[in-house]
């Protein structure tokens, strides 16, 4: 069976995760997971370990990275409907807060994946967020976007 490990990263300052190509006016909410292998075979060439990078990268399987908060992991809502039950609503009412849904916690994530149905409280639905304990639910990133423009002193 294979082995998984979880990486929590955490950034110190705000950062830009953009499409590169001096993009600046849009920015991206997830860290992808070419960007990710990118980086690792940047820092490895910055070292000067420079000989064999195609088999470095083959070496290993990297998700996109998903946001956290604490110890509570999100991951994408799976890509077929969401078998959710929401107590006291009937499922039309809930439909597209569901449909707006972008992250579910793991543990409702597995249910999910497994083929059950999950059902949750009416609060568990946090805008993008779908969360078992939501009274103590705090959003896991900020999307931010400063517009900055350089303009000539001469004119």
């Amino acid at each position: 069976m294979p082995t998984y490990r979880i990486i929590k990263l955490k950034f110190d300052a705000p950062i830009h995760l953009g499409a590169g190509r001096d993009e600046y006016d849009q920015s991206f909410a997830s860290l992808h997971s070419d960007t990710l292998s990118a980086a690792l075979a940047a820092v490895k060439a910055s070292r000067g370990e420079t000989d064999d990078l195609k088999a470095f990268l083959q070496s290993f399987r990297i998700s996109s990275a998903f946001p956290y908060s604490g110890d509570t992991l999100f991951l994408p809502k799976p890509a077929s409907l969401l078998n959710v039950a929401v107590n006291g609503r009937e499922e039309k009412d809930v439909r597209k807060q569901l449909k707006r849904i972008v992250y579910v916690e793991k543990c409702l994530w597995e249910t999910l994946a497994a083929g059950q149905k999950a059902t949750v409280d009416p609060e568990s639905i946090q805008k993008d967020y779908l969360v078992v304990d939501w009274k103590s639910f705090s959003v896991p990133f900020r999307k931010q976007l400063n517009q900055r423009v350089a303009v000539s002193r001469d004119g």
